[in-house]
């Protein structure tokens, strides 16, 4: 009878007990010493237990979405002040907020338009802080793409360039189509940026280069709104498959800036983030819970005002209790 060694070194391959791959987690907590949780999860076998849902869009991977859920993904988590005696305006009920949890992943089928959304205000950001800088408003949306293999990262910033594109956002898509009627094979990019595209050079690109570019219409979206579309069936550069391992690495970004909108020329000051507030008291918000099988109603922008007999505290206390 032969031993099975699994070293820290290599990850383990499908024919490996599950209960190996547990015994040789603290090997691999020292090996991804640089991960996450979560980004541990994806250290995983393709086969080993997953928590939550797997891929229910049959998405080719690794397009975001393309993966599975963690524990506790899309679930409502609430913040409320319990100050009910300064609250004689609302009838002393208590401010309650809620936001869903997520886990910050784009392979997450439930978390993906989130990570995307966020990406996107990023992006939103600072496209707004070269326009303040440099004037203009336009946004545009080219799609570049060569019949036979994949564009260079290096070849798309040039034809872009070449074009009149001399800013903006490149991402890379593999695949054409939709959930409903299927995913196929399509390599090409999208670029969002500043400048105006000449016709002449379009078609000049085409008969030296054989690359395709098409200006496709902005239909009354923002650059955060075509941003977010574009990300949510685009690939997920930070993710490297390894064989049929998932090895997840922080390698490259998903969307790459270019140009005059470059990391390196434009620089954005990030927004200064308010710690959430009661509206009336300017209370501190701490965690509560839905008592019970109460199923809150009645919100407004994911905010409102209930009863304190229906929410507890951490302690498991209803709030008129203390």
């Amino acid at each position: 009878m032969t031993e099975q060694v699994v070293t820290c070194e290599t990850l383990p391959t499908k024919s490996v007990n599950p209960a190996v791959v547990l015994s040789i987690k603290s090997d691999l907590d020292f090996q991804y010493r640089f991960m996450n949780a979560r980004e541990l999860l994806d250290a995983k076998l393709e086969n080993d237990e997953k928590i939550g849902i797997s891929n229910p869009y049959n998405r080719p991977i690794p397009m975001f979405g393309s993966g599975y859920s963690v524990r506790g993904c899309g679930k409502w988590i609430y913040e409320g002040c319990r100050n009910i005696f300064d609250h004689e305006k609302k009838k002393f009920q208590i401010f309650v907020r809620r936001y869903e949890k997520t886990c910050g992943r784009p392979l997450c089928p439930i978390c993906y338009g989130r990570v995307a959304g966020r990406i996107a205000v990023r992006g939103e950001r600072r496209f707004k802080a070269y326009f303040s800088k440099n004037g203009g408003r336009t946004v545009l949306h080219v799609e570049f793409s060569h019949k036979t293999r994949r564009l260079e990262w290096k070849e798309l910033y040039q034809f872009a360039k070449f074009v009149g594109i001399h800013g903006g956002a490149g991402l890379y898509h593999a695949w054409r189509g939709s959930d409903k009627k299927g995913w196929r094979d399509g390599k090409h990019h999208h670029v969002v940026g500043v400048g105006w595209v000449l016709k002449s050079k379009v078609q000049a690109l085409y008969r030296k280069h054989k690359v395709v570019c098409k200006v496709i219409p902005a239909k009354k979206r923002s650059a955060k709104g075509t941003l977010k579309y574009i990300l949510t069936h685009a690939v997920s550069e930070s993710t490297q498959w390894i064989k049929k391992v998932q090895e997840t690495t922080r390698t490259k970004h998903s969307v790459r800036w270019f140009g005059s909108m470059a990391t390196t020329k434009l620089k954005v000051d990030k927004p200064d983030t308010e710690k959430p507030m009661c509206p009336l008291c300017k209370g501190e918000l701490e965690r509560l819970y839905p008592y019970l099988d109460y199923q809150p109603k009645g919100w407004f922008n994911n905010q409102g005002w209930f009863n304190q007999q229906n929410w507890c505290g951490r302690d498991g206390k209803l709030i008129d209790e203390g």
